[in-house]
């Protein structure tokens, strides 16, 4: 796998699915709160060739700038990419595409408000994100491509460290630094692992 060339900038992230591999990367640092914008770059070939596109997160409702704030991808070519709107105090959004990344649906927004940090995705159809809200961090899962939104889990956090899927129903979150939640059904329901003090 060979990244593009021209990959330079300050906040990258990295998903890789099958022979699809995507790549966000914050170019502008230092334009500023009011402007950082992202690169969406894709391959759908292990990296033999790449694709540019601007941030697929393109503007709030409201004409705000919008960023990608993580990324996921699954089989068959389902891209999640996790947004937030900069220095306006709006909610996040997700966007999915369904081929690999070529185009992408509409703002999809996530219930409860707040800011969407992590996205994982199972299949295509159920999704799961963090959204932190002020000091608490919530697990929200869709069964819809992200048309409606179901609170799963909550947890005292500032910050979530990792949500990931080893496969369509084994899942992990880790919303602060005591416990480990795990699911089986895709992120419906989470089982958590507290470590002793």
């Amino acid at each position: 796998t060979v990244l593009p060339a021209t990959v330079v900038g300050d906040g990258v992230t990295l998903v890789v699915s099958g022979t699809d591999i995507y790549l966000s990367v914050y170019e502008n640092p230092a334009g500023g709160a009011q402007d950082a914008h992202a690169t969406f770059y894709r391959s759908t070939d292990e990296g033999a060739h790449w694709s540019t596109s601007t941030d697929p997160c393109g503007t709030a409702a409201n004409g705000s700038e919008a960023d990608t704030t993580s990324l996921a991808a699954t089989p068959g070519g389902y891209v999640i990419v996790g947004c937030d709107v900069r220095a306006e105090n709006l909610p996040g959004f997700v966007v999915v595409s369904s081929n690999s990344g070529a185009t992408f649906g509409p703002a999809r927004s996530i219930e409860p408000n707040g800011v969407v940090g992590l996205v994982a995705a199972p299949t295509g159809q159920r999704l799961v994100a963090t959204v932190l809200d002020g000091t608490t961090a919530h697990l929200v899962v869709s069964t819809n491509s992200g048309a409606s939104w179901t609170t799963t889990d909550s947890a005292s956090a500032t910050s979530a460290a990792f949500l990931g899927f080893e496969d369509a129903t084994t899942g992990r979150a880790v919303l602060n630094n005591r416990t480990i939640l795990t699911t089986t059904d895709g992120g419906g329901h989470w089982t958590p692992y507290t470590f002793p003090t």
